[in-house]
């Protein structure tokens, strides 16, 4: 089958995994309707910066963050070992990093996001564990002089989408070339016509 295009990025998506679980359902549903896709947050974010209006070099000053400003961090739900249920930590054995006890403490926003923000949940081998992304823990988030944070080309440091207004045409001709689906029906769920 044929990929569907994101109509706010243009991200590709293949038409089977759409449907088939490369999406939650109602995702799914808000991507057929051209709403958006979990990459550009359903038209809310820069896919590029994916969000934070931060560009990441090939060089970057933080290997933490890689100059991002945050990162992805887990807490188990029980105390389990040598993890406790009330510590946020960063990375995989066998290099974890215990985080700061004030990590979720302060809101910090970079571009249209504010961190901490919940990332979800999975089953890992010591239990059930919730994923943040929280802020930088070597404090990268904020502003500083000794540092060179280059703003998103594409968003100019917003982290907002740039939208482009032959993208929902183009998204809704790519799902009508990789469907069965009647291509009016298509235009109509896409409110297009």
């Amino acid at each position: 089958m044929a990929d569907i295009k994101c109509a706010r990025c243009g991200e590709p998506w293949d038409a089977y995994g759409v449907r088939n679980g490369d999406m939650e359902k109602n995702e799914a549903a808000r991507f057929l309707k051209g709403e958006g896709c979990p990459c550009c947050g359903f038209g809310s974010r820069c896919p590029y910066c994916d969000g934070s209006g931060r560009e990441t070099g090939p060089y970057p000053s933080c290997s933490c963050c890689r100059d991002k400003g945050y990162v992805l961090a887990w807490q188990p739900r029980t105390t389990v070992g040598r993890f406790r249920n009330d510590r946020m930590y960063l990375g995989y054995d066998p290099k974890v990093r215990t985080l700061p006890d004030d990590i979720m403490d302060t809101p910090i926003k970079l571009g249209v996001r504010t961190f901490p923000e919940k990332a979800g949940s999975h089953q890992s081998r010591d239990g059930w564990v919730d994923e943040w992304w929280v802020p930088c823990p070597e404090g990268c988030a904020e502003e500083k002089e000794d540092t060179c944070i280059l703003p998103c080309d594409v968003c100019e440091g917003s982290g907002v989408l740039q939208g482009d207004e032959d993208l929902e045409l183009d998204a809704a001709r790519s799902e009508i070339d990789a469907s069965d689906e009647d291509g009016i029906d298509i235009l109509a769920r896409r409110g297009l016509i």
